[in-house]
């Protein structure tokens, strides 16, 4: 697990890419407004081409957007394991009673919403536990 949150490969093969066709766009946005500013032209067809090419720019800047979300969040989960795991690391032999920083190293938080509806947020993902459920 610990591999797979850190491996950004493919997240920084996309940024990449991404990152090149925002550079594209936005000199093509650049061009068209210089040469509208230039010459006479149909701004029905100016107002229309800068639409679509602003619409594409846009949409590569929110995926660039979304990648480094994904980033940050595969950082996040990776240092809570890590924080986790060098918790189970200084225990001492097994468990024979409750155990305070190990359940505030392994749970973020409860909430109960009624008797029969309590959520339990791991480090790293969140379940829903039935009443009376161990």
């Amino acid at each position: 697990m610990l591999a797979v949150l850190g491996d950004n490969t493919e997240l920084n093969r996309e940024a990449e890419i991404l990152a090149e066709r925002a550079a594209g766009l936005f000199a093509q946005l650049e061009a068209l407004v210089a040469d509208n500013a230039r010459r006479a032209q149909d701004q029905n067809e100016y107002n229309q081409r800068y639409t679509e090419l602003r619409a594409r720019y846009d949409s590569v800047k929110s995926r660039q957007a979304e990648i480094a979300a994904e980033k940050q969040s595969r950082y996040v989960r990776r240092e809570n394991i890590l924080r986790f795991i060098e918790t189970l690391r200084a225990q001492e032999g097994l468990l024979g009673e409750f155990d305070e920083k190990l359940f505030r190293a392994t749970v973020e938080r409860i909430t109960v919403h009624a008797a029969d509806d309590v959520r339990i947020k791991f480090r790293g993902h969140e379940r829903e536990v039935e009443a009376g459920a161990r």
